[in-house]
């Protein structure tokens, strides 16, 4: 039998316990420093007006097209454009902002009646890239259809590397933050800790990767230009100053290369636990640097919880993998000695049942935030997201509980005289459970060859011995360890989508009254409000107006007909109560389906003759 490793061991110091807590305690100065910075503006922008609106029919061609946002936009790698139904450009390329939150771009000359598509590309606070386009007609009826696809759309490519990114990213720094606290926290073998390290140092450079991917995609969404847009002259830097992603950037390969240094080090240093925490700390805290945190309020709650929120899934996604390895490697090698995986198991016990806590209460600031409330989870994608996300928790969360009181209790009593006294771990020891106990029954398991644990031929050895009952529990356990990583790192792909994601309170603050005017005939005009603009209850105020501004005292009447297109829903005819002459309001409940409702307006301009007056109403 091959000589046990032996276990990294010192004598108590407390010169070094204060220096570690010095460190550790100007760590977490800097990052609540870094965190409590007010962000200077808000978050994530969503589209709220267009001019001329989408579905908007004109009499003559416009001289400009507009955008309006809930919040402030960045136009330097994107813009705005018009395109007819051969997908020729009409726009001089010129952008103007008068506000932080408008973006106008002017027509060149004058438009042939037609159909047209108005797009832009602008870059939020946070740092995401927002797109879309509008619809409207000159001179003639609209034909939606013609123009909608001429302009593309962000190509696949960008998109999945988008994805792959986020998933390297998040991935990669996860594991290697969660290893090296791990490998320098728990464990006390050399050959564990050197192991483990490499692990940990792979998956540092698998997040450096994607971190650097990240920004590469970024350009490519902002520009249009595809996944070469980076190079291009002015991009790079145009697109690390944007959302906070070069402090992010920086920041998050500064803590990944502080980490490196920490796994590094020998097994037995005593710098090396505060190094890598250091560097945990700095990784943990860079995320809420970017993205939506930027502009939350209180900015130091929000990014606290989302610095707390990343560590602690860290530590329960590291750990795991760590545990797997150190079954696996026992499992594999008789010769190790039990007792030193049975204490390492025990530790990451305590620190378990603490991560998965403290996972819940920064995960429930974080949907605070993000969310506003329980409508966002069921009626925006965002909120739909975060759903699935936290089914997958809640599933790893039951796997959790399974081993920490079925399974290793079985290990435990497996030694009939070395009972434990309570419950065991969670994902692998009892807390207070002696070391020995797990190592007698470790034990058992390390004089099984690997035929004897897959053949199924413990089960013929006695029930109430120990390796009648040791080999199973470590085979489910085993089991169990596998199906966690499974579904935490299906939590990693969704929250990878989830961050490229417009928040449910974005989406909700952006929901505001429906405003349009648009031509009668030649010499009237129709003014339409919808308020609240939200599903539910609303009231909606028709008001024609005079060349000269006045109330049109020439209306015989008006209905309203109301469809919605997308899901087949309409008309819904409603009549109109004239409050004053020229001036109607309708109340009703039709629309209680979110999308863009089509609100036909018919005025009776004479006893003889009506007018159809079409609006594209957004109701959220």
């Amino acid at each position: 039998m091959p000589e046990n490793p032996a276990p990294v061991t010192s004598a108590p110091n407390p010169g070094r316990r204060r220096a570690v807590a010095t460190l550790l305690a100007l760590g977490v100065a800097v990052a609540v420093a870094v965190l409590a910075t007010p962000a200077p503006v808000a978050a994530h922008a969503v589209l709220i007006a267009t001019s001329p609106g989408d579905g908007e029919r004109l009499a003559s061609a416009p001289s400009e097209v507009g955008f309006t946002f809930s919040e402030p936009v960045s136009v330097g790698l994107g813009g705005v454009a018009v395109y007819d139904r051969f997908g020729t450009r009409h726009d001089t390329g010129t952008l103007t902002q008068p506000a932080p939150n408008l973006v106008r771009a002017a027509i060149a000359g004058d438009l042939e009646p037609g159909s047209y598509l108005a797009t832009y590309r602008v870059t939020s606070a946070d740092g995401h890239v927002v797109t879309g386009a509008s619809l409207f007609a000159v001179a003639t009826e609209l034909d939606a259809d013609s123009v909608r696809d001429v302009a593309g759309g962000p190509g696949w490519a960008t998109r999945v590397a988008q994805v792959v990114a986020n998933v390297a990213v998040y991935g990669g720094v996860l594991l290697a933050v969660g290893l090296a606290l791990f490998a320098r926290l728990l464990v006390r073998t050399a050959d564990d800790v050197a192991r483990l390290g490499r692990l940990a140092r792979l998956a540092i450079t698998v997040g450096a990767v994607g971190a650097v991917a990240v920004i590469v995609s970024r350009a490519s969404e902002a520009t249009g230009l595809g996944l070469g847009a980076i190079a291009h002259d002015g991009v790079a830097s145009a697109i690390v100053r944007q959302g906070g992603l070069g402090w992010w950037l920086v920041a998050l390969l500064v803590g990944l290369a502080v980490v490196w240094v920490g796994v590094g080090l020998r097994a037995a240093s005593s710098a090396a636990p505060a190094v890598v925490l250091y560097g945990s700390l700095v990784v943990a805290g860079s995320f809420a640097l970017t993205g939506h945190s930027v502009g939350a309020s209180p900015a130091v709650v929000v990014g606290l919880a989302n610095a707390v929120h990343l560590l602690v899934a860290a530590v329960w996604l590291g750990g795991l993998v760590g545990i797997a390895g150190i079954v696996g490697a026992g499992r594999r090698d008789p010769g190790r000695d039990p007792a030193a995986a049975a204490l390492v198991v025990g530790r990451f016990s305590t620190v378990a049942v603490v991560a998965v806590a403290a996972l819940w209460v920064s995960g429930a600031v974080q949907a605070w935030w993000t969310v506003g409330s329980a409508r966002g989870l069921i009626d925006t994608g965002y909120g739909q997201l975060l759903v699935a996300k936290l089914v997958l928790v809640v599933v790893a969360v039951a796997g959790a509980w399974w081993n920490r009181y079925r399974l290793i209790p079985q290990l435990a009593a497996a030694t009939p005289e070395s009972a434990p006294d309570g419950p065991g771990p969670a994902t692998g020891s009892g807390q207070g459970q002696p070391a020995t106990q797990l190592a007698a029954s470790h034990q058992q398991l390390a004089t099984l060859t690997p035929g004897d644990v897959s053949d199924g031929a413990v089960a013929d050895t006695p029930a109430n011995t120990p390796g009648g009952v040791v080999a199973p529990a470590w085979r489910r356990l085993s089991t169990t360890l596998r199906i966690e990583l499974v579904l935490l790192a299906a939590v990693v792909v969704v929250t990878s989508v989830l961050v490229d994601t417009t928040p449910a309170r974005s989406v909700a603050s952006a929901a505001q009254p429906f405003e349009a005017t648009l031509p009668v005939t030649a010499d009237l005009e129709v003014n339409l409000f919808v308020t609240p603009g939200v599903t539910g209850p609303n009231e909606i105020h028709v008001t024609y107006i005079e060349p000269d501004g006045l109330l049109s005292q020439r209306v015989e009447g008006m209905e309203l007909e109301l469809a919605l297109p997308a899901l087949d829903i309409g008309p819904i005819a409603l009549g109109g109560l004239g409050l004053e002459q020229g001036h109607y309001v309708v109340a009703t409940e039709a629309l209680a389906v979110e999308g863009v409702w089509r609100v036909e307006v018919l005025t009776r301009v004479d006893r003889f003759s009506s007018e159809r007056t079409v609006f594209e109403v957004p109701v959220s």
